[in-house]
């Protein structure tokens, strides 16, 4: 595994050096990579592990996200309204208790976060129990068993658990 690991930090980093882009935003939305924790996990891992600095690692996960995607594409519409906290502009942004630029690790504590906006307008923050119930048919649903975060606890703690949760 750790083999792996270091041949992709090196295509990464020869990626980097020959000019690729880097944004964050991988496979989010379930249990094991939930909203917001797994994006700024990404952050850190720009940092820690290909040598970003928290600047650049940060950029990779705003700006340079927006003006990847398609609304984003510069000539298009839609640009004009993402990439920038500006007038006129579709804001998405946090305040945290702590600054990013000298950790980035602060991201990742829930108790940093002091306000989250979206489109411009404050969001909640309030932390809601699982509640399998309100997962939509194009989420979890598609595996044959749901894993939450606890089910994924206990199976990382109890490595004689298999994939059902049955002891083998």
């Amino acid at each position: 595994q750790q083999r792996v690991i270091e041949v992709a930090k090196g295509n990464l980093n020869r990626a980097r050096e020959r000019g690729v882009a880097f944004m964050t935003g991988s496979d989010s939305g379930f249990a094991v990579t939930p909203y917001g924790e797994w994006h700024a996990r990404e952050v850190g891992i720009l940092v820690d592990w290909l040598g970003f600095t928290p600047a650049q690692a940060l950029r990779a996960a705003t700006s340079v996200g927006a003006r990847l995607m398609p609304r984003g594409r510069p000539g298009t519409p839609q640009a004009a309204q993402v990439g920038a906290i500006e007038a006129g502009r579709h804001a998405d942004f946090l305040f945290v208790k702590g600054d990013p630029l000298a950790d980035v690790n602060v991201l990742l504590q829930a108790d940093a976060m002091a306000a989250v906006y979206q489109g411009g307008r404050r969001m909640s923050t309030e932390r809601k129990a699982y509640d399998p119930w309100q997962v939509t048919h194009l989420s979890s649903l598609k595996w044959t068993e749901l894993y939450t975060r606890d089910k994924v606890g206990r199976l990382s703690s109890d490595p004689a658990q298999n994939s059902k949760g049955q002891k083998t």
